[in-house]
């Protein structure tokens, strides 16, 4: 077959097969394409009404090339559209387990009250069973990442379950946090930039730094 731009009746009849559309003779014989360069126009057919559309020369895309992208592109939105909408039944679980008396950190030998404070909303959130879970926690596919990112860092720092009976575990925790504080790693960029209130200044990491480091010593 010859190139589909430039064909006769026939070309188009196939060209009609190949789509699915159903053309009867008359209507394929009405709309064969005339070669491309002998006028300034192309002429396509849609397969809903068949009207003749005009594309001007030098136009690599046909008219029949658009309307099937538009379709494309309303059943790609309709699908994802409909598929956020089923992931709303499957959010996980937003948990906030209790606290046992005595086990958080702040229970017993608490910090300075700004320390205190600096530790409470630059890491509590993600360290600690008192997580304020924000409205755009119950949005999945958002509240699967949140829940995953919470459970991680509760794993790997919990003041929550805080080893008041184990000096050298407790003093390894304050090394550690005053590591990841100094070198700017913790609080993570993604969490402050959403949560102001967890922003430290360069001074406000000093302090807490510092403090970790002085209490990892009094523990060793």
């Amino acid at each position: 077959m010859g190139s589909i731009l430039g064909g006769d009746a026939e070309d188009v009849g196939v060209v009609a097969r190949f789509f699915g559309w159903e053309l009867d003779s008359q209507s394929v014989a009405a709309t064969a394409l005339p070669n491309k360069g002998t006028t300034g126009f192309w002429n396509c057919f849609t397969s809903r009404s068949f009207d003749v559309i005009k594309i001007g020369a030098g136009n690599e895309q046909s008219g029949c090339q658009v309307e099937s992208m538009k379709k494309a592109v309303k059943w790609v939105v309709a699908v994802l559209v409909v598929a956020a909408g089923v992931m709303q039944f499957f959010n996980p679980k937003l948990e906030n387990p209790p606290v046992d008396p005595g086990s958080d950190m702040m229970a017993s030998n608490a910090p300075p009250a700004p320390i205190a404070t600096i530790i409470h909303n630059a890491c509590y959130d993600c360290h600690s069973y008192e997580t304020k879970w924000p409205w755009y926690s119950h949005v999945s596919p958002i509240s699967w990442f949140l829940v995953g990112h919470v459970n991680d860092g509760r794993e790997a720092m919990n003041f929550s379950e805080w080893p008041h009976d184990d000096p050298d575990r407790a003093s390894r925790r304050w090394t550690k946090i005053s590591h990841r504080v100094d070198d700017g790693s913790m609080p993570l960029n993604s969490y402050t930039w959403i949560h102001s209130a967890s922003r430290l200044t360069a001074e406000q990491r000093k302090q807490l730094s510092e403090w970790a480091a002085t209490e990892a010593t009094k523990l060793k």
